[in-house]
């Protein structure tokens, strides 16, 4: 009987290729060779590598651990599907990190404005009242306060319909509450967890496994990328 490498469509959930998939069950067919060499520090490394968004090769390479035994690791745990919650999150808390730094922005420039208007208003007041030509404003001072104001009305003018872009422009997944709170505004509360946190949800779906997985775990998504009529 003729040998023949099955020929797989990539899982949607997960980022391994049909042939890293065909080489994670050749692992597991044979009998997971050098994984229980792996230590727990370096399974914790792995994950934390992961999630960080290093590639499998990369992580081989850092770690010196054969390919395999991430790509094993990752498909076992579905680390990528937790590895897209963690970047939907950071997303998230980005995009209302970015809206608090525009507001404190704009508040120092109106402290900037304010701090302008009274330097120079003090001294156009009292030249008023007294007609002292000594008395002169100085214009780098005046130059400054109006580029402040300019920017200051940039950063609070409306977008024009035309230049209008989306208050947010996120693939938002689970695990994220997006509110619309006005017509040009909306509140993220994002559920937000750590590296750490998920690296401890990860260890603990491994040590809920006692035995190894068989084959048939992983290999059923080999089976079912084929036709009906040449599964086992």
């Amino acid at each position: 009987m003729e040998n023949k490498t099955p020929t797989l469509s990539p899982d949607p959930t997960t980022d391994l290729t049909a042939v890293d998939l065909v080489e994670v069950n050749r692992f597991i067919e044979s009998g997971l060779p050098g994984i229980a060499s792996v230590p727990d520090s370096t399974i914790e490394k792995i994950a934390k590598l992961y999630l960080e968004g290093k590639t499998y090769n990369q992580i081989s390479r850092i770690l010196r651990v054969p390919v395999v035994i991430p790509m094993y690791l990752a498909r076992r745990g579905n680390w990528y599907t937790t590895r897209l919650r963690h970047k939907h999150e950071l997303a998230a808390s980005l995009q209302g990190r970015i809206m608090d730094a525009q507001l404190v922005t704009q508040e120092r420039l109106l402290s900037l404005v304010q701090h302008f208007e009274k330097r120079i208003g003090h001294i156009v007041d009292k030249f008023d009242a007294t007609d002292d030509a000594t008395l002169q404003v100085n214009l780098k001072e005046v130059d400054k306060y109006l580029k402040t104001v300019k920017a200051l009305q940039e950063g609070m003018a409306p977008k024009s319909p035309k230049d209008k872009t989306p208050a947010v422009g996120l693939n938002i997944g689970a695990g994220v509450t997006v509110t619309k709170t006005g017509d040009n505004s909306v509140e993220i509360s994002p559920t937000q967890k750590t590296v750490e946190q998920m690296m401890a949800e990860i260890a603990d779906s491994l040590r809920a496994a006692e035995v190894p997985p068989k084959a048939n775990d992983i290999k059923e998504v080999t089976d079912s990328a084929k036709p009906e009529g040449e599964r086992e």
